[in-house]
């Protein structure tokens, strides 16, 4: 999940825009690679919700879901920083989480969840969000996924 602003300096789409493609591009392979699933969600603090959907649209064009508008009560945020408390009140942020799924064969191509999200990593800060772009950051979340509880790790 990525995690935005249009008014936050170091969220600039100019700065984030070729990063999250390439990340998102990199972590389908990692994903596909290691039989996991890849959704990209997208999420834009602001009040206006034609300002987040502009914003995340500079960002990327192929999110799967997307959460805007409410700032940081927007019902993902609201979950990630203030329930759960795995996500920090701080632009950019991306949380790389894995949930094992299971299809429901009698609702053809329906899907349940059968776990919680299991954390891997948080990156806050644009430096740390660029590192996902790093050889060995990739060679890392690869084995953090293998390992993974939900691969019986």
């Amino acid at each position: 999940m990525f995690v935005g602003s249009p008014t936050c300096r170091f969220s600039r789409p100019d700065l984030l825009a070729s990063t999250w493609e390439s990340a998102s591009e990199t972590l389908k392979g990692v994903s596909t690679n290691l039989h996991y699933g890849f959704r990209a969600t997208g999420v834009a603090l602001s009040t206006e919700v034609s300002l987040g959907l502009e914003y995340l649209e500079q960002i990327s064009h192929s999110w799967d879901e997307i959460a805007v508008g409410r700032r940081w009560r927007n019902l993902a945020l609201w979950r990630w920083v203030w329930e759960e408390r795995i996500l920090h009140p701080t632009t950019p942020q991306l949380l790389l989480a894995v949930q094992e799924l299971r299809e429901i064969p009698a609702l053809q191509g329906s899907w349940f969840r059968t776990s919680a999200f299991e954390a891997i990593t948080v990156l806050s800060g644009l430096q740390r969000v660029r590192r996902v772009e790093d050889e060995a950051f990739l060679r890392w979340l690869s084995a953090r996924l293998k390992a993974s509880e939900l691969l019986g790790g």
